[in-house]
């Protein structure tokens, strides 16, 4: 599935094993270090890659964002947690660098040397105001993914264009 602003989606599932995350979906970033070296440094590029590391930068932070939305936690408290998870993500040494934070982390380096946190806490909440803007189309396909544990491609379009008739 293309996704109207990123990367095709390749699939989606629950229940697979990645501790206590819900969900994992299986997707190409759309900043690539090693593809931006080959392309060249002109300002067109440039622009390009930093609109590519903040997309993925917002579609890392929209997995945690809607299982915490999915365990019920009030958009308040998920504005409020902007600060700690920005903490987490740029200061913690044991986040992972293949963490959906670790990702992150890499992308707000290159993007915002030196202001990184702000950067997070920016992004944060405009990743929580794209899952609020998309809930119910979230929690729609988390239903159906409960009963098939994994969905492909095609179905995933198919079914997202579904739920945003509803």
């Amino acid at each position: 599935m293309l996704t109207p602003h990123g990367p095709p989606i390749y699939s989606v599932s629950v229940g697979d094993g990645h501790g206590d995350v819900l969900g994992f979906v299986d997707t190409m970033a759309e900043w690539q270090p090693s593809r931006m070296e080959a392309a060249g440094t002109s300002p067109a590029d440039e622009s390009r890659w930093r609109t590519f590391a903040w997309n993925d930068i917002l579609f890392y932070l929209s997995g945690p964002l809607a299982e915490l939305r999915w365990r019920r936690r009030s958009r308040a408290f998920l504005w409020l947690a902007a600060s700690e998870m920005a903490e987490r993500c740029i200061a913690d040494e044991n986040v992972s660098d293949d963490s959906d934070l670790g990702r992150v982390r890499r992308r707000l380096c290159w993007l915002h040397p030196g202001d990184e946190r702000a950067a997070f806490i920016r992004a944060w909440l405009e990743a929580e105001e794209l899952v609020a803007r998309n809930m119910s189309a979230i929690e729609w396909m988390a239903r159906e993914l409960c009963d098939c544990g994994e969905l492909l491609d095609d179905e995933i379009s198919d079914m997202w264009a579904g739920s945003n008739r509803r």
